[in-house]
């Protein structure tokens, strides 16, 4: 029985996992795209060929030891069961934190470390030190038609139930009815607290 708090690895979980065949480092290409035009019949047409950049990203093993005997596997009925669940377990909030704010530096780089070092994606509440809907406007405008399908909200439980007390009245406030959970769904996108 596994007595510490747990974790969730929230971001694994809503992550594009690839398996790398060799190496480690994944290699990726990026694009714009091309831009299509409208080119009369017999005229030569316009050269719309893509451009092309390369990302790589890094990864990282994490790795855990424990030690036991053969004869403790043998003679302790569901040992190794237990020592796998503990060893999934340490992994859990190792990655999540790593995935969340990992510093890049012999870890894999966080979402939010990568996020907040790039100014062009953030969005300034209107009002300092206070979240109102038209902020939550602001960001989900901001995201590309492209990703917005797709798109997921997440944020820490404090902003997830802060959010809650935004409530649907007129003035965007109501006292929060405490015997419901913080939203699962916020201008119809998954919310997932890290």
């Amino acid at each position: 029985i596994l007595t510490n708090s747990g974790t969730s690895n929230a971001i694994r979980a809503i992550s594009r996992v690839v398996t790398l065949t060799e190496g480690s480092i994944w290699q990726g290409v990026t694009s714009a795209g091309v831009t299509s035009s409208w080119d009369g019949e017999l005229v030569e047409v316009s050269d719309d060929s893509p451009s092309f950049a390369n990302v790589t990203v890094p990864t990282y093993q994490a790795q855990t030891f424990v030690q036991a005997s053969i004869a403790a596997l043998q003679d302790i009925s569901g040992l190794t069961s237990d020592v796998l669940m503990m060893l999934g377990d340490g992994k859990d909030p190792l990655e999540g934190t790593a995935h969340a704010t990992g510093s890049g530096t012999s870890q894999p780089t966080g979402i939010f470390t990568a996020l907040d070092a790039n100014t062009n994606v953030e969005i300034t509440s209107d009002t300092a030190a206070t979240l109102a809907k038209d902020d939550l406007n602001e960001l989900y405008y901001s995201v590309p038609v492209r990703f917005r399908s797709k798109a997921k909200w997440v944020m820490h439980p404090i902003w997830n139930l802060a959010i809650q007390d935004l409530g649907t009245a007129v003035s965007n406030k109501y006292s929060t009815d405490l015997t419901q959970a913080p939203t699962g769904v916020i201008l119809g996108h998954a919310v997932v607290e890290s």
